[in-house]
Parts: structure tokens; C-alpha cells; sequence
């Protein structure tokens, strides 16, 4: 049974009305994507338990999974009203996340080289395919092997020589694309994060719909549809479309929670919000937001009722949050200790902030004798307070845009043994921009967004982010005030501060889950007020074509190149041929790293789990290598430079024995990248003497890998 809980209302505040209940398939059809966030969100916690608990095995996950499911399936929200419009604008969108899907599946990645995080999820959903844990158990004797030879390592991520080696990150990502790989093979793995990108747009409708109406929702879902980023983070194994997904159930389930005053809903909502730390280390800055709002809500209603019902909100609230968000804390301590450690100065804070904004919600809203009198003293100015908060709003618009020309940021610094200010320096110099590698450009931001969603879409976006705080305080509506705020204070935290190297599209990833959906759905909500106030029907009529053509305009900013690319496609296939030659023996990746990045990571998850690296190749240390591995098997050595090693024989360096031609997208910092850069991999293999040189395979039984092949 629904329970009461704050409003923002004077008066007694009449709940929503239910939902006139048509057709099944038709009330079905229109709770579709509430349901889809709900069962998606419970799948992926009982993936993070069996990842977590090392069982991570299908016979195991599939039946939990739909137990789960059916049990949960109560938890949904309760749906818009099932009418035309609503089963239209969701049929509608349905049809339209289907087709993204079957358009992105065909232009999916396959980098398999560790260069950047993608790669690395890629390797661990391939690798859980056929084992029970994310960790990746090398053969033990190894780090003996690493101890007595200088400058062996069995670990490229961590820099360490140890028996077993962690991915970076969290494993959420990983174990759905496993999920897909039990259904589908590799091709499942490729493909699986479009699949998630497809729930992530339905996902944006879902919200929209509540804020917009069903019609007007297809806007921003249209936008995000057809421009640059969520495709880009779809087609490769990015965790922004996941964390998307939980941001969207979490607003659904806030807004309804809110307007129907359910307790039920606030922990559904909290349990989303805390699953974005199961899916991104950084997801505790959603918790803060949402806790926030909810702090909002039981510190402006006027009578203690109201208040206490507010206070207890939080609490449920969190009573959702905490066990979602200690679930992918534990994951990071367990399974990614390292990765944990290196940004805790970043995590930790955040997570303080938790008791310390529920402490000030609930003693500012029981401090009755100063913080009543102030709400009592707003609803009575409500119209100075509205103009108030729509000057305010407008003016940090102008800020937010303003920076480029009054500000310059350096926060990029190196760490994790990473030359961050080196490749931001070089990709500077590259450009001919100006050097100084502790640029961070954060305060282009707004101009990133507008680079990609226009900016007039932009512009839209900031009008429509006053008009919903006009909105909120004219009308007193709580669940606008809720959905305001979460995005503004995620946006001020990740639009001032980027925290990771800012080229492009790289960079855009950080504005994914919240900033880029928000930005949309604010837009959407200005440009309806403006065609809604249109005299007449047929004004009316061109306003919808105008806003239509609006949100699909940017499609035309990716450039055929760019859309038909398939980046790194022949990467994986590469590194089959190699495991294919290799043998059961000791591999050694010798020598420096190819152009795709270090395949050690790919060697040890694909190929065997007896594969070192060693950077310097001489044959001293080659020869030490060999007298002291007491494996089975003949050692094999794999290079990617043929001057990395010495050869019993010469070697031809223009005749490798297998190649691969691939495509990636330019990484720049001054503009979206418009062009393709085609790299080529090559290796040589041999098989290592006891005098550290290396005897080549003369016959390179592999065809040359194009790109699209």
C-alpha cells in the first residue's frame, strides 16, 4: 500500500490519477520501458553478486535471473495512463529503439589491443564467457619466472608480477556482454552493449514521457537517437549507456514515488540510484544529487506533516541506495583493489557527503522554528521567489556559457604511472594548439555538447532549464523540483571538472548518463512551451515540423566515414591467428607494444594462461627466460617490431607472418572528430633458444586483415 510522503503542496495534495486500464496488450505495450529498466536493473544485480561470489556460471545466473524478475516485477512503476497517445508515442518508440539497434549492430567495434577501457571490457566479457570469476588466474609458475628474470611482468595493468591479474573498473559491463556471449558467442559480445544503448534510448523516453506527454517525448529520444554520442559509447563497451539506464529508473521511480506518495517507490528509486555504483565507480555523485533533492523536499512544505513525510523519504531513500551501492563498492574492493585505491581521494569524498546532506536535511527540517518560518515566508512570495529563481538560473546560464572567455583550466595531472600531460601535449601539438599539457579545457564543456547536439538545441536546453525552475516554484510542483535538481548539481560537478583527458569523443563520455538526457529532455520541455503557446493549430503544426527537424538536424554531423565505421575490426581475429600458432607452451610478448596497445591482457585472456611481457628483449634476458621457465612445451615468442628480438635468421620486416589494417576514430581536442585514422598491426612469431635468440616460423599462413573484413 502506498504510503504518504512530502509534497511541496500547501494544500492536500490528491494523488495521480490511475491509469484507465484498456486492452492488456495495449496497458502492456505502455508500461514496456518502465519494466525494462526494472528487470534490467534486477538482472544486473544478481550478475554483480555471482561476479562478486566468484559463481558467475549460466546455469547458475539464467535461473536466479528470472526468479528475480518475477519477484521484482511488482516494483515497477505505475504507468502512465493507458490512452492513444500513450500507446502511440510508446509504440512509437519501441519501433525506434528496435531500429537503433539493428542500424548500431552493424557498426560495433572489435578492439581487442588494451589501449583504453573498451578494450578491456571486451577482453573480460570474453574471458567470462567460459570462467566463473573476472579475475584472470595465471599459471603459477609465473611470478617465480617474473622474480628471477628483470623486467618480466605478468601484468600490464597493475605493473605488478602476480598469479592472478584484475581488470580495471567495475565487472557489471563485463558480465551483461558474457551474458550476450552464453547467447550468442563472441558476436554477442560485440554486439551487446548496442543492445544496452537501445534500452538506454528507451530508457530517455521513459522519463521524457512523464515530464513532456508520450508525443512530445519522441523528441529527445530522436536526438539522442541520431547524433554522435550514445552511439559512439554503444558500439564499443562503454559503461556510461548502463549507468544511462539506472539514471532513467531512478527519475521514473522518483517522479511516481513523489506523485503518488509510495515509499515502495523511493527505494526502487534509491536502488537505482545506488546500482549506479555498481555499473561506475563515480555513481555515489547520483545518490548525493537525488538525497539532495529529497533534503529540498522536506525542507519547503509548511506544515510538520509534510516535513516528516519528506524526512522519511530520505531515509527510505537510502534504505534502497546503500545495500545497490555497497554491492559495487565491494565489487571494486574485490575483483579491481588497485583501481579502488588510485581514486579513492576521488570516491571517498563523495560517499562522505551522504550522511553529511542526510544530517543536514533532517536537523534543517526538524529546526521547525527557523526553517518553517522560511517556508512559510516563501509560499508567501511566491511570485518574487519565482522571478528570483528565474534570474538566478539564467544568469549561471550565462556564467556556464560565458567561461571560454574569461576562463582557462589545468587539472589534468599524471598519475597511476600514466603521462597524462604528455598525451594531452601531443595531441596539442598535433593540432597546432598551444602547448601545455595541464589543460584540461573543462570550460568548453557547454561548447563540447553544442559540437555535437547544436547549439541551438543548447540554447533551447538552458532556456528550458529556467522555465522548468520558473515552473516549480509558480506552481509548487515537488517532482519538477526533484528532476531539476539531480541534474544541475551532477552538471555543475562534470561540466567545471571532466577528470579525464579532454579529447574527443572521449572526454563527452563523463556528460552521458545525466548531463546529455537532461540537456535533451530541457531542450524538448522550452521548445513545447514555445509551439503550445502558438496561436493557432496550424502554427502549430509548423512548430512540430520545426522542432522535429531540430532533433534530427544533428545526424548530419557525423559524416558518412564516421557513421559507417567499424573500429578496430580485424584486432581480434589477429589475436586468434596468434593463439592459433602458439602452442601450449610459455608465451612472451617481447618487445615493445603494437599500435592497438598492449596485447598481454589480450594474450593471457584468450590465448593461455602461461603469457609474460618483457619490454627490452636483449638476448641475455631472453636467455634467462628460457633457462628458468621448467614448463612444458617449446617457448614462443611474439613480436610486433622484428627488431625487437635477435633472430637465428634474418627475418623480412616488410613480410610479416600476419597483419591486420584497421580503422579508429581521430582523437582531438579543438573540434568533434570528423576523420578516421587507419592504423596497421603486424607480428612475428619464433620460438625461443637456449641462447636468447628467437627461430622464426618461415610461412605466414594468415591472408592480410582489411578493415570491415
Amino acid at each position: 500500500m502506498a504510503s504518504p510522503v512530502a509534497t511541496l503542496e500547501l494544500d492536500p495534495v490528491v494523488p495521480a490519477p490511475r491509469p484507465v486500464i484498456g486492452r492488456r496488450p495495449a496497458a502492456f505495450l505502455v508500461t514496456l520501458p518502465d519494466r525494462l529498466m526494472t528487470w534490467f536493473l534486477t538482472v544486473s544485480v544478481v550478475v554483480s553478486v555471482a561476479l562478486l561470489a566468484g559463481q558467475f556460471r549460466p546455469w547458475l545466473v539464467f535461473p536466479v535471473a528470472v526468479v528475480a524478475v518475477i519477484l521484482t516485477s511488482r516494483f515497477v512503476p505505475l504507468s502512465p495512463e493507458v490512452n492513444r497517445l500513450a500507446v502511440v508515442g510508446t509504440g512509437v518508440a519501441v519501433l525506434t529503439a528496435i531500429a537503433w539497434y539493428l542500424v548500431q549492430r552493424g557498426h560495433t567495434a572489435q578492439m581487442i589491443g588494451l589501449d583504453r577501457d573498451p578494450a578491456q571490457y571486451t577482453l573480460s566479457a570474453l574471458y567470462l564467457m567460459h570462467h566463473a570469476s573476472p579475475d584472470v588466474v595465471l599459471d603459477p609458475a609465473l611470478p617465480a619466472l617474473a622474480a628471477k628474470v628483470p623486467g618480466v611482468m605478468t601484468d600490464f595493468l597493475q605493473g605488478n608480477s602476480g598469479a592472478v591479474n584484475h581488470i580495471q573498473g567495475n565487472d557489471l559491463l563485463p558480465g551483461w556482454l558474457a551474458v550476450f556471449g552464453w547467447l550468442h558467442g563472441a558476436a554477442g559480445v560485440f554486439t551487446g552493449n548496442v543492445a544496452i544503448g537501445a534500452l538506454a534510448l528507451l530508457s530517455v523516453y521513459a522519463l521524457a514521457r512523464r515530464i513532456l506527454g508520450p508525443l512530445w517525448a519522441l523528441a529527445p529520444m530522436a536526438l539522442l537517437a541520431v547524433t554522435m554520442p550514445l552511439a559512439a559509447f554503444s558500439r564499443m563497451p562503454y559503461t556510461e549507456p548502463t549507468a544511462l539506464i539506472f539514471v532513467c529508473g531512478m527519475s521514473v521511480a522518483l517522479w511516481v514515488a513523489i506523485r503518488e506518495r509510495s515509499l515502495r517507490l523511493y527505494a526502487l528509486s534509491g536502488a537505482f540510484a545506488g546500482a549506479t555504483m555498481i555499473a561506475r565507480i563515480d555513481g555515489g555523485l547520483t545518490v548525493v544529487a537525488v538525497l539532495s533533492a529529497l533534503a529540498l523536499l522536506a525542507l519547503a512544505p509548511v506544515t510538520a506533516i509534510r516535513r516528516r513525510e519528506g524526512r522519511l523519504a530520505m531515509l527510505v531513500f537510502l534504505w534502497g541506495a546503500v545495500p545497490a551501492g555497497a554491492l559495487g563498492w565491494l565489487d571494486l574492493a574485490v575483483h579491481s583493489p588497485k583501481y579502488l585505491s588510485g581514486l579513492s581521494g576521488e570516491l571517498y569524498p563523495v560517499l562522505a557527503a551522504v550522511p553529511v546532506v542526510l544530517a543536514l536535511g533532517l536537523g534543517l527540517s526538524l529546526l521547525r522554528p527557523v526553517t518553517g518560518r522560511l517556508a512559510v515566508w516563501m509560499s508567501d512570495h511566491r511570485k518574487g521567489l519565482t522571478i528570483g529563481a528565474g534570474v538566478v538560473v539564467a544568469i549561471g546560464c550565462v556564467v556556464m556559457v560565458s567561461r571560454p572567455l574569461w576562463l582557462v583550466d589545468h587539472f589534468v595531472k599524471n598519475r597511476d604511472g600514466g603521462d597524462y600531460v604528455g598525451a594531452v601535449a601531443a595531441r596539442q601539438k598535433s593540432e597546432g594548439l598551444a602547448i601545455d599539457g595541464t589543460r584540461s579545457y573543462d570550460e568548453m564543456s557547454i561548447s563540447w555538447m553544442a559540437w555535437y547536439l547544436g547549439w541551438i538545441v543548447v540554447g533551447a536546453a538552458l532556456v528550458g532549464a529556467v522555465l522548468v525552475a520558473v515552473e516549480f516554484c509558480r506552481k509548487r510542483r515537488p517532482e519538477l523540483l526533484a528532476m531539476w535538481t539531480v541534474p544541475v548539481l551532477v552538471g555543475l560537478v562534470y561540466l567545471n571538472k571532466i577528470a579525464i583527458t579532454p579529447d574527443q569523443i572521449w572526454a563527452l563520455r563523463r556528460l552521458l548518463p545525466v548531463v546529455i538526457p537532461m540537456t535533451a529532455i530541457a531542450a524538448a520541455f522550452a521548445l513545447r512551451a514555445v509551439v503550445m503557446r502558438l496561436p493557432r493549430t496550424s502554427f502549430r503544426a509548423v512548430g512540430v515540423a520545426v522542432v522535429a527537424f531540430l532533433m534530427i538536424q544533428p545526424a548530419t554531423n557525423w559524416g558518412s566515414a564516421m557513421f559507417d565505421s567499424r573500429e578496430g575490426v580485424g584486432e581480434y581475429d589477429l589475436v586468434n591467428q596468434i593463439c592459433q600458432l602458439s602452442g601450449d607452451g610459455l608465451i612472451v610478448q617481447a618487445g615493445a607494444y603494437p599500435i592497438m596497445g598492449s596485447a598481454l591482457p589480450a594474450l593471457q585472456e584468450l590465448c593461455s594462461d602461461k603469457v609474460v611481457s618483457v619490454s627490452q628483449a636483449t638476448p641475455a634476458t631472453m636467455a634467462q627466460i628460457a633457462a628458468n621457465w621448467k614448463g612444458k612445451g617449446p617457448i614462443t615468442v611474439v613480436v610486433f617490431f622484428p627488431e625487437s628480438v635477435t633472430w637465428t635468421r634474418p627475418v623480412d620486416g616488410h613480410q610479416p607472418l600476419g597483419k591486420v589494417i584497421f580503422s579508429r576514430w581521430e582523437s582531438v581536442i579543438s573540434r568533434k572528430p570528423s576523420n578516421l585514422n587507419l592504423q596497421q598491426v603486424s607480428f612475428w612469431l619464433g620460438t625461443l633458444q637456449s641462447n636468447g635468440q628467437v627461430t622464426p616460423l618461415n610461412t605466414a599462413p594468415f591472408p592480410q586483415l582489411l578493415p570491415g573484413s
